[in-house]
């Protein structure tokens, strides 16, 4: 499709503004036909701030409101494709009409809306049964590298996904017009799959091109807010003084924030990384999020998280605008790393009892959490320390050093590099596993372990007596499998090990009463862990690791200091690595603290590494961001891999 297509807008056939003659029908056929919710989404104070759920009421609310596409399992019932000049040289219209022009020849029903007045277009679609959510993410990712105005973000998430209802008040004046009659069929999605099949790039555009590379994918977090695709990568140095310097009264403030912002973006953070540095480290160059200049003074910005909510947002969509360098995600780099993973995934599914057991759920655990970073880092070998494993995995460190060691012997992964001083060893998947070529989706295994990593890692499997096979039996429940004996064959754990699990997992209320369907929301998952006192227990032991690997970092740094290349910043701040005698002087309890819930069995004893595990989390909690930069730029400080004895290289592993 290119825009010298000719297509045309549709003619307006709408329902003139929702009129009170016909408000009334169109709504009861949104509130009962289409909602996918009892609730829907209303702008509380109509200035596209805030939106709140509310019941979905017997008369139409008077202000902007949104409908879900997907239900409370997040399974999507609805299609909602947005077409909006988010920046120039875009017109929605055209789209639009380009892609309805493609569902009437398929004999797709559909309805348009001409969603205010900006010019932007909501074309409908309902389907006739839940469809998973992967797979609308791949239809929303073919459709946003065909047409420029089309924005993907509802679609690629289920949890909060919505749309601007159809005659919805718009805050800038006018409504959604519908450009035809509400009462639509619903279709099957593979019918609208097939149907957008054969859509490609405009035509006369390369692969490389601006236009073909137009947009960087997008992906969400667990909590539904979007971010570019990768691992996060540290702020350059520019932008770590621009945070560090406070904001006058005089400057532009919304320049500069907007600067951090499109920074943030372009280095993978999420927006739960920001909302943390402009409110928990408070950035004084994130001034602009928080306040609002007056006169000669500033005030406190109201409903200032769902401003960075709504900044964020637009920030994302600027920075996913510019096209990525060839490394970076969304490449034929990480398209063939990606493949490779899923071929490998393949393989190790043709060998299912392989994974059976307590030890099976865990060396499985572990290979998906190297598949994944292999695919999110667009390389055959990645570097990847034990406790990022274990925290990938929803493990403990002690865990991963021990099952990689019959993985490794099994010939399932390799070992291409040791560790050496800070920097982990090199990790690849086994030679001759996992080559690229036909095979499942790749965009949807690496989704799929996505998912399935992250409900690994949740607090509630921490709680003592639960674990992974607890997270299995959840696990196996949720994918359809009913009964004991089928959860016996699925996971090969023992009868009475599922009867405890059943019994657990029902107690806390993640399956029903009868164990044939299991609860996999959010909200339910964090209630259960709050009623098992382990909430904040993975984040607990995120700062644990963080602060071992700052430990070994300023141990190194103090021993090697002077092979540096110059006088080193962090023993300036934090000065020599305890000894015997500060550790004499540590309290036992200080240690205990540190070492939180993620510690079992006897508190560990007050040596020199505890006291400087203490001493650690004092300088981490004064400043958290400065002593991320701190440990960050003392371990690039040290010297290269190779520079390393065995008695570092043994301590390192």
């Amino acid at each position: 499709m290119s825009y010298d297509d000719d297509y045309t807008a549709l003619p307006p056939t709408h329902l003139p503004d929702d009129t009170p003659s016909n408000a009334g029908l169109t709504w009861e056929i949104l509130r009962d036909s289409w909602s996918p919710r009892t609730h829907i989404r209303v702008d509380r104070d109509g200035d596209n701030a805030v939106y709140v759920d509310v019941p979905a009421g017997r008369t139409r609310p008077a202000k902007p409101h949104a409908l879900y596409l997907a239900d409370e399992q997040q399974r999507f019932r609805l299609l909602g494709f947005d077409f909006d000049a988010h920046r120039d040289g875009l017109f929605p219209q055209v789209d639009a009409a380009a892609l309805q022009a493609v569902l009437t020849a398929a004999h797709i029903p559909h309805l348009a809306c001409v969603s205010g007045p900006g010019g932007g277009v909501h074309v409908w679609v309902r389907l006739s049964a839940p469809t998973p959510a992967s797979a609308v993410r791949r239809l929303a990712r073919q459709l946003d590298a065909v047409y420029p105005s089309f924005d993907p973000t509802p679609l690629l998430n289920a949890a909060t996904g919505c749309l601007r209802a159809p005659g919805s008040p718009h805050r800038r004046g006018g409504h959604s017009a519908p450009q035809g009659n509400p009462r639509i069929l619903p279709v099957a999605f593979p019918d609208v799959v097939r149907a957008l099949a054969g859509l490609r790039p405009a035509a006369g555009t390369s692969a490389g091109s601006p236009r073909a590379e137009r947009r960087q994918p997008i992906d969400t977090t667990a909590w539904g807010t979007p971010h570019l695709r990768g691992i996060r990568r540290p702020l350059p140095a520019q932008f770590r003084a621009l945070a560090r310097k406070p904001v006058a009264l005089a400057a532009d403030a919304s320049a500069i924030g907007w600067s951090l912002l499109l920074a943030c973006a372009h280095a993978r953070f999420t927006q739960e990384d920001v909302h943390h540095a402009a409110f928990v480290e408070q950035w004084p160059g994130l001034e602009y999020l928080r306040t609002v200049r007056q006169a000669d003074h500033r005030s406190p910005r109201p409903r200032k998280e769902q401003f960075l909510e709504q900044q964020w947002h637009r920030a994302v969509d600027s920075a996913a605008a510019i096209p990525a360098p060839p490394e970076d995600a969304g490449s034929a780099k990480w398209q063939a790393s990606a493949e490779r993973v899923a071929a490998f995934q393949q393989e190790c599914d043709r060998t299912p009892n392989r994974w059976h057991g307590c030890t099976g759920v865990v060396d499985r655990l572990l290979l998906d959490a190297l598949c994944w970073h292999i695919a999110r880092a667009a390389t055959t070998t990645v570097h990847l320390s034990e406790r990022a494993w274990a925290l990938t995995a929803g493990l403990d460190r002690s865990t991963v050093n021990r099952r990689i060691k019959t993985l490794l012997a099994e010939g399932w992964i390799v070992r291409v590099k040791d560790a050496a001083g800070p920097w982990a060893a090199q990790w690849a998947l086994r030679e001759g596993g996992g080559k690229s070529g036909s095979g499942p989706n790749s965009v949807e295994v690496i989704d799929s372990l996505a998912e399935k990593l992250r409900s690994a890692r949740h607090d509630v499997w921490c709680a003592p007596g639960w674990g992974q096979t607890a997270w299995a039996v959840w696990r196996a429940i949720s994918d359809g499998v009913r009964g004991l004996r089928q959860i016996r064959a699925a996971t090969g754990l023992g009868v009475s090990t599922i009867a405890s699990k059943l019994a657990a997992l029902r107690g806390a209320g993640l399956i029903d009463r009868t164990g044939r369907r299991a609860y996999s929301g959010r909200s339910r998952l964090a209630t259960a862990a709050e009623h098992l006192g382990i909430r904040g227990a993975h984040a607990d032991k995120e700062r644990l690791y963080a602060l071992h690997s700052a430990t070994f970092v300023w141990w190194l740094t103090d021993r090697l200091r002077d092979q540096l290349s110059g006088p080193s910043d962090a023993l300036a701040e934090w000065g020599m690595f305890p000894d015997d005698h500060v550790a004499a002087s540590t309290d036992p309890r200080d240690v205990a603290m540190v070492y939180g819930a993620v510690s079992a069995g006897t508190p560990p004893q007050v040596t020199a590494w505890s006291a400087a595990m203490v001493l650690q989390e004092l300088h981490r909690h004064r400043d958290p961001r400065y002593w991320r930069e701190l440990v960050a730029d003392a371990r690039t400080a040290l010297p290269a891999a190779e520079m390393y004895g065995p008695a570092v290289l043994h301590l390192a592993a």
